[in-house]
């Protein structure tokens, strides 16, 4: 699975839309993921956590097994901080 952003747009101070290219098993589809930004208390120096969140149909991607039983919608969620030195 890897994503590639093509646009990030700056909602509020804690809160980002990225939209990019998804591709898993061959297939690419747009998708667009709402990131919650925040600073990491737990982090020595300055650090950032990102939450990324978003929602694909796993049909789309070639992923038909157990369907209906196993439900289409699959949430994605991405979790990363940043750190800095300075």
């Amino acid at each position: 699975m890897s994503f590639s952003s093509t646009k990030v747009e700056k909602l509020n101070s804690h809160i980002a839309r990225v939209s990019g290219d998804l591709t898993m098993l061959g297939v690419t589809k747009p998708i667009t993921l709402t990131v919650d930004v925040d600073t990491d208390p737990s982090a020595k120096g300055h650090a950032i956590s990102f939450v990324a969140k978003g929602t694909i149909l796993r049909s789309e991607f070639g992923m038909k097994f157990g369907f209906p039983l196993v439900d289409d919608a699959l949430e994605i969620t991405v979790k990363t901080r940043a750190l800095s030195d300075e």
